[in-house]
């Protein structure tokens, strides 16, 4: 019998804690970005996404400049777009 993927990577838990808003919550959907996954830590960046978590922007723009994984800074600019981030115009 197969098992489900989400058995193996956490992708589904944490596309699961996007629909609850305790405190605790948040603190699981952060703790996952740090998962060596990248399928893990994008479902996260999506939950904080659609969780409305702008209390999470900083983590998500640390993440941007650490990660080498093209999926993951994807997945982190989509997030920030959708928590309102602009990104600073440079210029004179």
């Amino acid at each position: 019998m197969l098992m489900p993927l989400w058995q193996n990577s956490g992708q589904e838990p944490a596309r699961e804690l996007r629909v609850s808003g305790s405190n605790e919550t948040y603190e699981d959907i952060v703790n996952l970005l740090e998962d060596p996954s990248p399928s893990v830590v994008s479902a996260a960046l999506s939950a904080l996404g659609r969780r409305g978590e702008k209390r999470a922007v900083p983590k998500i723009l640390r993440l941007i400049k650490a990660s080498d994984h093209w999926y993951v800074q994807w997945y982190a600019y989509k997030a920030l777009k959708a928590l309102g981030w602009q990104q600073k115009k440079r210029g004179p």
